[in-house]
């Protein structure tokens, strides 16, 4: 990692809302990524579902600044473990080692492109407790275990989202946890499918995304 900046919050904050994606590239060139020559080399065969093959890269993934603005919500509560469902090249990483300093991340990618380049970068940055696994996460083997944060981004469409949503709906009564949810998709189908993500304890909806708790009121 350069000796010029450091993860700090202060990075991720971009109050200008034109230029939000404008922000966001930046702190992926400041970071190293090679993004646009991994998209370019991805083939649209390699996935079953809708991985977004051919966006942009900052239509594909979320700003940072928006991510940071999820963290900050849930800045009070002891976040030890997050998990990222389709995590492209991990930023939701780079900003949770900023706000949550001793966090663990599990990121799950069905690209493997973009789940090195992420690794790659990572590691650059020395971010140890952190790593994108190269895997499916609908497949029927595939198990969710047990965290403290779930992102969770419009992926792929409702009937591939329910897979991941039925398997968390299984432990919401048991373990305590967030579930932030970004994209209309999601949000939509979590408030009309998944009253038990919001019928106990109410969620707190920003602009861009829904945050979702197991075991207490967010607004």
């Amino acid at each position: 990692m350069s000796k010029k900046f450091s993860l700090t919050p202060s990075l991720f904050i971009c109050t200008d809302d034109l230029h939000i994606r404008v922000h966001s590239k930046k702190l992926d060139d400041l970071f190293g990524f090679q993004i646009n020559k991994c998209e370019a080399i991805i083939s649209e065969d390699e996935t079953e579902f809708n991985s977004w093959i051919g966006l942009e890269p900052e239509i594909l993934q979320t700003p940072y600044s928006e991510i940071f603005q999820y963290f900050c919500a849930l800045k009070d509560y002891r976040i030890e473990k997050i998990i990222d469902f389709g995590c492209a090249y991990g930023r939701v990483a780079i900003v949770s080692s900023a706000v949550f300093k001793d966090s663990h991340f599990f990121g799950y990618e069905v690209i493997k492109e973009r789940a090195n380049e992420g690794n790659r970068v990572l590691k650059k940055l020395g971010l140890k407790n952190s790593h994108i696994y190269y895997e499916d996460i609908l497949e029927d083997s595939f198990k969710i275990e047990k965290a403290d944060v779930y992102f969770i981004y419009d992926f792929s469409d409702p009937i591939q989202q329910k897979v991941i949503l039925d398997k968390l709906s299984e432990n919401v009564f048991d373990n305590k946890f967030f579930i932030i949810a970004r994209g209309l998709g999601v949000r939509s189908l979590i408030q009309n499918k998944y009253p038990q993500f919001h019928s106990l304890y109410k969620p707190l909806h920003l602009d861009s995304a829904s945050i979702y708790s197991s075991f207490t009121n967010l607004s």
